[in-house]
C-alpha cells in the first residue's frame, strides 16, 4: 500500500465532506431567508388603520393597547384611545421575550422602515437619502 495514495484519498474525503457541510449550510440559509421574506412581505402589506383583522390598529386593539370608542363627531365614527403604553422592553431579558411577539416584530419593522424613508430632522443630511419615497423600490 502506498502511503501517498492513502493521504490523497483522506484529503479527498475531507474536502468532499466539507462541501457537503457547506451545501447543507447554504440550504439552511436559503430556507431562513425565504421565511424572512414572507414575514416582511406580510409586514409591508399590513394596513395601519382599519377594521380588518390584519391591520395594525386591530392587532393593537386585540392585544389591549388601544380601545375603539364610538364617536359620531369624528370622520370614521370611531375614536382610538390608548389603554396601555406600547413598550420596547426595559432590559435585555424583556426585549428577548418581546422578540417572539409578532405585533412587536411588526412595529419594530415599520419603525425602522419609516426612519429609513423619513429620517428625523437631526439625522437628515443636506441631500436626501431617498429622493422620492413614494416610488422607492426595496428590490
Amino acid at each position: 500500500e502506498n502511503p501517498l495514495a492513502e493521504t490523497f484519498e483522506t484529503i479527498h474525503i475531507m474536502i468532499f465532506l466539507l462541501l457537503v457541510v457547506l451545501l447543507f449550510q447554504s440550504l439552511g440559509v436559503f430556507f431562513v431567508t425565504r421565511q424572512v421574506i414572507e414575514r416582511w412581505s406580510v409586514y409591508e402589506r399590513a394596513r395601519a388603520f382599519g377594521m380588518q383583522e390584519q391591520s395594525i390598529e386591530s392587532q393593537l386593539v386585540a392585544d389591549g393597547y388601544l380601545e375603539r370608542v364610538p364617536n359620531d363627531e369624528v370622520p370614521r365614527g370611531v375614536e382610538l384611545q390608548m389603554r396601555r403604553p406600547f413598550r420596547y422592553g426595559k432590559d435585555i431579558f424583556e426585549r428577548l421575550l418581546l422578540r417572539e411577539d409578532s405585533l412587536h416584530k411588526m412595529i419594530m419593522y415599520r419603525a425602522v422602515r419609516h426612519e429609513f424613508l423619513f429620517p428625523r430632522r437631526e439625522n437628515r443630511r443636506s441631500k436626501a437619502r431617498v429622493r422620492d419615497p413614494a416610488v422607492f423600490c426595496f428590490e
